[in-house]
């Protein structure tokens, strides 16, 4: 029986789901300030989705900065060592400026890190909580996985080195551009039908399995075959688990190479018109804060939920239940029970009450009587 007050706004409701789903995964609630000192973002700007953060200085003269990003406050104060592994989930808000507005917006966010020793399971797991999470949401969702491996291993199979030609030749991979992609590599790819090959993974809308299979035909190196196994595993483990609806290859999917470095992922949901989730592995993160950890994790935007899932009508119930003093206690809170079973908010009463609104009336007073 569903619990959570449908009063609530929709990404209040989603929260409160998330969470129970987090800790059912032994994950700890992770609490931070809403600033940290300037000087933690400055450095890791390139890992911020935009280079624009609030500041302002402190009583004794620092410069603060309301939270732009929560990975990077997790990272710097985790617990998590060499024989330790710290996994931990948070509700929190952070500051970012809208691309379209140009505004700085408040954005209420969820996720998931995982930092410390990552295998297989611990990857999995991840995943399986990322597609468990988008279908909280919604029931039509999509969650989209890639590989940073795949795509380092393509650039070391062409011969790609400058960080210039790299930045060009990944976007050309992320917006399906076949033509400058082809001029950019020139002699350097291993052959033409290997080029004939890459532009049809780059374009594939098939399933999973058949964009892995495709994804095989231009694995040229030990870099590629891994990241594509590891991709294989995770596929057949979903499957497993009745999962592997909804989960979809994607290989125009990326990230920066000098902070993420195997699996990637993008979630959407049906009424959503973006990018719900974001996430993937990030273990050169914690090599920049000298850690010696791996990490991988998730994070959900929760702004845009409301306006996307209106909430139910303005209604104080889904049902009044009328009843009267010849009506058998049993019959009258058993109905009521079956009712909350499908869902349903169910106010009992002896006469309708004033200035009450239900989408049903159930009058027992009159048996068989419906209005």
């Amino acid at each position: 029986m569903n619990l959570i007050p449908q009063t609530l706004t929709k990404d209040e409701q989603v929260y409160l789901s998330l969470e129970g789903l987090f800790e059912s995964y032994g994950y700890r609630k992770f609490k931070m300030r809403k600033f940290e000192q300037y000087s933690l973002y400055e450095e890791y700007k390139s890992f911020l989705t935009s280079e624009y953060v609030l500041t302002f200085h402190s009583p004794d003269g620092k410069l603060m900065a309301l939270r732009p990003d929560v990975t990077l406050s997790i990272v710097k104060n985790t617990r998590a060592d060499e024989t330790n592994t710290d996994k931990v989930f948070y509700r929190e808000n952070v500051y970012r400026m809208d691309r379209h507005t140009k505004e700085f917006r408040e954005i209420p966010q969820a996720g998931v890190e995982l930092i410390g020793q990552v295998d297989a399971i611990a990857t999995l797991e991840i995943v399986r909580m990322a597609k468990e999470s988008l279908s909280l949401i919604d029931e039509h969702s999509i969650l989209c996985l890639s590989h940073m491996g795949f795509i380092e291993g393509l650039l070391t199979a062409c011969n790609v080195t400058s960080a210039d030609t790299r930045s060009r030749v990944l976007s050309c991979i992320a917006s399906q551009n076949v033509h400058d992609l082809r001029d950019l590599l020139g002699e350097a790819v291993p052959s033409a039908e290997w080029m004939e090959d890459l532009s049809d993974v780059l374009s594939s809308q098939g399933s999973y399995t058949d964009t892995l299979t495709l994804a095989r035909k231009i694995a040229v190196n030990g870099q590629m075959n891994e990241a594509l196994n590891e991709l294989e595993t995770i596929g057949k483990s979903l499957a497993d688990l009745d999962m592997a609806d909804g989960i979809r290859l994607d290989f125009t999917m990326q990230n920066d190479l000098s902070y993420y470095n195997g699996v990637l992922m993008q979630g959407y949901v049906e009424k959503y018109p973006g990018i719900l989730l974001t996430g993937g592995r990030y273990d050169r993160l914690l090599t920049k804060f000298h850690k010696n950890l791996s990490a991988v994790g998730f994070a959900l935007s929760l702004g845009d939920l409301n306006s996307c899932y209106p909430n139910r009508p303005d209604d104080d119930a889904d049902v009044l239940l009328l009843y009267s003093a010849g009506v058998s206690a049993e019959k009258v809170l058993a109905k009521a029970e079956s009712l909350r079973r499908e869902g349903k908010r169910v106010r009992l009463a002896t006469a309708a009450p004033r200035q009450f609104t239900a989408q049903t009336v159930i009058d027992l007073r009159e048996e068989g009587s419906l209005c």
